[in-house]
């Protein structure tokens, strides 16, 4: 059926293209290229819109991701200062306590015993984390004069 009619609107374009006058014929062939030319720009425009559009979305794309490095730039800070301030708050907990739990120890010099405080010891080593710094334990260092616990 379909084919049928496909060849009957065939048949009725053939009987009226032939049926067209000449100047007919150049007027809907104006008409056409008028349309096509005015399809063409609407097309242009539809297009431009379409690629502003684009830059406006990657414009603000680009703005998003720079203020999102920035936050993480600026999450990153706080998050090692806040661990720097814990360090040092552990710190300063650990010099206020240092005494608790101290004890005496030995240190081996010039062939004697010199009796040391651990708090004394514990105090120096503090402050020198507090200062970014390592310590040194002294030579020679001994819980008893002995070499062992009692």
């Amino acid at each position: 059926p379909s084919s049928k009619l496909a060849a009957a609107a065939q048949e009725l374009l053939q009987a009226a293209g032939a049926e067209v006058s000449s100047d007919a014929q150049k007027k809907i062939s104006a008409d056409l290229v008028s349309f096509k030319e005015s399809a063409d720009a609407k097309l242009n425009t539809v297009n431009q819109s379409i690629i502003t559009s684009r830059t406006h979305a990657d414009d603000k794309i680009n703005t998003i991701d720079q203020r999102l490095y920035s936050l993480e730039q600026k999450v990153v800070l706080q998050t090692q200062e806040i661990t720097k301030q814990t360090k040092l708050q552990n710190l300063s907990f650990a010099l206020q306590n240092a005494k608790l739990n101290s004890f005496e120890y030995h240190v081996h010099a010039h062939n004697s015993y010199c009796r040391k405080d651990s708090s004394d010891l514990a105090q120096d080593i503090i402050f020198s984390f507090r200062q970014g710094y390592g310590h040194f334990l002294p030579n020679g260092c001994l819980n008893d004069c002995y070499g062992y616990d009692k």
